[in-house]
């Protein structure tokens, strides 16, 4: 996960808690005693809901050196593509080569198109 970016969030990429669960985020302008306190949040716990007030860099606790499972953290997103395999003829045809196609129907007709198509295969990745 990456460390929480309040514009990013703002501009509504996925937010998460340190320990991976879910959040939403209701506000960013909550009036508070402290001026940094700005985060209204909606965390999940054990099947309910609570909100919280964060502070704009993400932490729970504003000072503090030590990480805590309700920390926001950017969520990772998850990505899926689609890859074909074919021959090639480096070695003899043993050495795959791969393309990638956002749709499995986009990969498999390039892959019909050529002699040395094998197959077409999902991959999955989060970054």
């Amino acid at each position: 996960m990456k460390p929480f970016n309040l514009e990013e969030a703002k501009a509504g990429k996925p937010v998460c808690t340190r320990d991976g669960r879910p959040v939403r985020i209701l506000c960013f302008d909550k009036k508070s005693n402290d001026d940094d306190c700005i985060v209204c949040a909606v965390l999940e716990s054990d099947n309910t809901e609570t909100i919280y007030s964060m502070f704009s860099h993400g932490k729970w606790f504003k000072d503090s050196p030590d990480e805590n499972s309700n920390d926001l953290m950017m969520a990772p997103k998850k990505h899926e593509r689609y890859i074909n395999v074919y021959r090639s003829s480096v070695s003899g045809g043993r050495t795959p080569g791969a393309f990638m196609f956002n749709t499995k129907k986009q990969a498999i007709n390039a892959g019909k198109a050529s002699p040395t198509y094998i197959t077409t295969t999902k991959i999955e990745w989060e970054e």
